[in-house]
């Protein structure tokens, strides 16, 4: 299941089988500085919405130092501890008297979250507690970690290593979807095919590395030529696909064709050396030229 039901449902068994707890998981964000909500049914909303985003670091609370140290923090009196200098009077005002927080860890041995234990009193855990906690950071560990999993096999599965564009494989649901809606709203679709001129000269001449970011640079260029609903894939090597839904004359399509030779054109630095790339671009409009996928790509291939 997805990951929020499963964390609200770890939160909600724990609270049911030790009443008096109000639990939080947190994780932390993509860029390794701040915590977001995983799940905090009990506590009041105000609260949630008070710490998402809270950057982690020494002395931030409980769950923003757990987060940032990789220890566990027992806070047994927010009135009183240190950490919770900044945040008493919120504290206070969601009737919260303790919080011990434990770093919910991946198998790398990478903090990814905190698992929060709040009590409405001040309260010093025993040491069935400390256990309890451990079991309860594990299992969010396990339901994170498998999330994380599972979103990297379907990037790996559907966009381009190097570029980070759609492949081929999401290209194919991308074209299937817009010729849907073309057929339905009654529209064109123009697909086009881009490659870049002599590439395999600048893999000889200039070696793999080099080759790699003229690609990098290539996608960034198309991608800032077309428009924010059209798509862009890689289909590998050179060659890139570029979807202009709702393109409603050729002569769009001519104008849009011109801005990405023109971008493509201009001088290229990498490692400090300027030299040029030009690229050669082919349309098949959807349906004067074809009416399924396979016979506009290679139509668009022979343009």
């Amino acid at each position: 299941k997805p990951l929020t039901p499963i964390l609200h449902k770890i939160v909600k068994s724990v609270e049911q089988e030790y009443p008096g707890m109000l639990c939080s998981i947190l994780l932390l964000d993509e860029t390794g500085k701040q915590l977001t909500l995983g799940a905090a049914p009990s506590l009041p909303d105000f609260y949630n919405e008070a710490i998402e985003g809270l950057k982690i670091g020494e002395g931030i609370g409980s769950c923003g130092t757990a987060a940032y140290t990789g220890k566990r923090v027992i806070a047994e009196d927010l009135s009183t501890h240190p950490y919770w200098a900044d945040f008493k009077d919120l504290a206070a005002q969601a009737e919260l008297g303790a919080c011990w927080s434990e770093p919910v860890v991946n198998s790398q041995g990478d903090v990814i979250g905190t698992f929060g234990i709040y009590h409405q009193q001040a309260t010093i855990p025993d040491n069935s507690d400390l256990r309890r906690i451990e079991q309860f950071a594990y299992l969010a560990s396990i339901s994170i970690e498998r999330q994380k999993t599972s979103e990297l096999i379907w990037q790996q599965a559907n966009f381009d290593s190097l570029t980070n564009l759609p492949n081929r494989n999401l290209l194919q649901e991308h074209l299937t979807s817009a010729i849907k809606n073309a057929q339905r709203d009654k529209k064109q679709l123009v697909v086009a095919m881009l490659d870049l001129d002599n590439f395999k000269d600048v893999n000889d001449s200039l070696g793999h590395a080099t080759g790699d970011a003229l690609l990098v640079e290539c996608s960034k260029r198309i991608k800032s030529s077309v428009r924010k609903n059209d798509i862009v894939a890689r289909l590998g090597g050179d060659e890139f696909i570029i979807l202009l839904v709702g393109t409603t004359s050729n002569t769009d399509a001519e104008i849009i064709g011109e801005k990405l030779l023109n971008t493509l054109a201009q001088p290229y630095i990498i490692d400090e050396k300027n030299f040029y790339c030009t690229a050669s671009i082919g349309f098949a409009i959807y349906p004067n030229d074809a009416n399924n996928i396979n016979a506009l790509l290679r139509n668009a291939d022979q343009a």
